[in-house]
């Protein structure tokens, strides 16, 4: 007896009506297209009745649910700190409190015995609007006085950008609305404040704009526009503070950066060099020297130097030998060091920390692996000689009763596949059961490929390869981990996010059969229509990566993958990155055209964005649903008596 006929649910069925487009002589109707149509009574009348449906469908999983949410929470640490920061005279940090995890943002005077000051509460931010709340760009003056910062009510990712006096603990009375949050910039008289406005529409960085506190923001200039909308805008400043720095970039193909000294705002940016097909740069100044890190001729990245008053491209000289492990330059005493961290065959990520200037000779760093929660660690650039900081605390957990190994497979066409796989020390190396469980984890739809060549590593470098080659790599893994002996299709589970959703969608597509169940989390599965609507955010400037459809050839290439086990899919209403109606639209097909029986259920967040909920409460509790998913899926045949009857 299937899930379905032990709870005889009739699932949500949405209506249809066609909408004829039309590209490069190919006519095409898309009978859900309705679904975009933000706001609308029937959208929002069908997302419900999704969630009511999601809500009686997983009634019998309850059990598992609740355990895991109970386990989530036990886990997890509600007050917890982050590393401090020195920044003129002042230790900046940021804590979380109880109920939710909410953040409390602080300073404190870099004094024995200082009295903590607490500059923004989220908690009372919450308490404006409700439901859903994330700060970001919290910046300072260089006077300590004035901070500005973002606010997301949304999940949209249009930030209110705010103003507030910390000595007198007032806020300045305008509001810019629709910025890029984080990108806030002072200038060094202390109330003129740079930030980048965002098109409300396709949620393109378009503008960088000036104000000064206390004036009105609809008068607010603009100081630099991006004309090409494939472009993203990053607004920054220099290590030395001597320059405001906007940088365009094409993702991984292309940059060009604009400086204006910091003590000048009234005056206008000035380009470094011009942007360049396939030549990416990014700066950095010191003693009248700029120092660029760059791709020219230099796949893996190098580092070279111009004067300042010399910037264009013919005047870069080298500065470092080329490689791909540049941790920090010291230009004081001659020489760059890299950071090498592990042995040759662990598997782990590390982030290095924007250091406080270039002559410091420490930098800060994060770092774990599959097992080994995030750790917070400073390194001397003279002894190599590492401090550990902070690690990331999880209650009831020792990392070292876990155990991360690397397997590679052979692709479809012969090239090798890493795959990570962590396990309980306990049970050994991984053995070969079929009545092993396991779940493939992954978040993009970008491909990772072992090639050979020389590569400053010992370990040979991973290349991104053509989009629909990770769709393949992915169900290579899938069939060898089962060909092993490793696991069986029935306890395989696969979860990919974003664009890794899209992975989702095209794998169960071409192999329902490898895996018991996949869940889904905001995932792009309408890559044609939202890739020829130009409105749409994160379209023009991702062309690159899913193809552009004005192309013919790039055309016919989406449409060949634009896209059944138990499914579980998720979104956010208010997602800035994947809209709510390529999943809404997913679903409402896949219910027309399933045949079988097995669960496919449909959860929208109606106050969230493209990263779930803002409380930890409810964010941990969304992880417990699909975790019950996944285990009620695999223990169906034991679900209680009273259920089943």
């Amino acid at each position: 007896m299937s899930l379905l006929d032990m709870l005889s649910l009739k699932a949500p069925q949405a209506y249809k009506k066609p909408s004829v487009s039309e590209k490069h002589g190919e006519v095409r109707v898309d009978y859900y297209a309705w679904m975009e149509k933000r706001d609308t009574p029937d959208v929002l009348q069908y997302l419900r009745a999704e969630n009511r449906y999601a809500d009686k469908a997983l009634k019998p999983f309850q059990s598992y649910i609740r355990e895991f949410q109970k386990e989530l929470e036990e886990l997890s640490v509600y007050q917890d700190y982050t590393t401090p920061e020195f920044k003129r005279n002042y230790i900046y940090y940021k804590r979380t409190v109880l109920p939710g995890g909410d953040d409390i943002y602080c300073r404190k005077k870099d004094v024995p015995n200082a009295v903590e000051e607490i500059i923004l509460d989220t908690r009372v931010l919450l308490r404006e609007k409700g439901g859903y709340c994330k700060v970001s760009g919290v910046t300072v003056t260089s006077d300590n006085r004035m901070m500005a910062y973002g606010v997301d009510y949304t999940g949209r990712r249009l930030y209110e950008l705010r103003f507030k006096n910390l000595f007198t603990g007032e806020d300045s009375p305008e509001i810019i609305y629709n910025t890029e949050g984080g990108d806030y910039v002072w200038a060094a008289d202390n109330r003129t404040c740079f930030y980048i406005a965002k098109n409300t529409v396709t949620l393109l960085t378009e503008r960088v704009r000036k104000h000064i506190v206390g004036n009105d923001p609809t008068k607010d200039e603009t100081v630099y526009r991006e004309h090409d909308n494939r472009y993203y805008l990053k607004l920054g400043k220099s290590n030395c503070g001597g320059y405001i720095m906007i940088t365009a970039y094409l993702l991984g193909l292309s940059s060009e950066c604009h400086l204006l000294d910091i003590n000048t705002p009234e005056k206008h940016f000035q380009v470094f060099q011009k942007r360049t097909d396939d030549v990416l740069y990014y700066l950095q100044h010191r003693n009248g020297v700029f120092y660029i890190r760059t791709n020219l001729n230099a796949p893996f990245f190098r580092i070279m130097k111009t004067p300042v008053g010399n910037t264009a491209l013919r005047n870069w000289c080298e500065r470092h030998e080329r490689g791909i492990n540049i941790a920090f330059h010291r230009e004081a005493d001659g020489y760059v060091r890299n950071l090498k961290y592990g042995d040759d065959d662990s598997t782990y990520s590390l982030y290095l920390h924007k250091a406080p200037s270039l002559s410091d000779n420490k930098v800060k760093f994060n770092y774990s692996t599959l097992n080994t929660p995030q750790e917070t660690r400073m390194i001397d650039a003279d002894s190599f000689e590492q401090t550990l900081i902070k690690r990331q605390p999880v209650k009831n957990y020792n990392s070292a009763d876990y155990k991360t190994q690397s397997l590679y497979f052979r692709s479809h066409d012969g090239y090798e596949i890493p795959v990570n796989i962590v396990t309980i020390k306990t049970l050994g190396e991984l053995k070969k059961t079929p009545d092993a469980d396991l779940r493939i984890c992954v978040f993009a739809a970008y491909p990772a490929r072992i090639l050979s060549g020389d590569c400053p590593h010992s370990r040979q470098q991973l290349f991104r390869t053509g989009l629909k080659n990770t769709f393949y790599d992915f169900i290579s893994v899938a069939e060898q981990v089962i060909k092993a002996g490793y696991t069986a299709s029935d306890r395989l589970f696969a979860i990919g996010r974003s664009a890794g959703g899209l992975l989702m969608g095209v794998v169960i597509n071409l192999r329902p059969d490898l895996f018991k169940a996949v869940i889904a989390e905001v995932p792009f599965v309408d890559p044609l229509n939202s890739v020829l609507n130009d409105d749409l955010p994160l379209v023009t400037n991702e062309y690159h990566e899913w193809g552009d459809p004005r192309i013919k050839e790039e055309y016919d290439y989406l449409k060949s993958y634009a896209p059944i086990p138990h499914i579980f899919v998720e979104t956010g209403y208010n997602d800035s990155q994947v809209m709510y109606f390529e999943p809404a639209k997913w679903v409402a097909k896949l219910r027309e055209y399933k045949t079988d029986n097995n669960l496919l259920i449909f959860r929208t967040h109606m106050k969230a964005g493209h990263t779930g909920p803002s409380d930890m409460r409810a964010y941990l509790k969304d992880k417990a649903e699909k975790l019950g998913f996944i285990y009620g899926i695999y223990q169906a045949e034991k679900l209680p008596d009273e259920i089943k009857e």
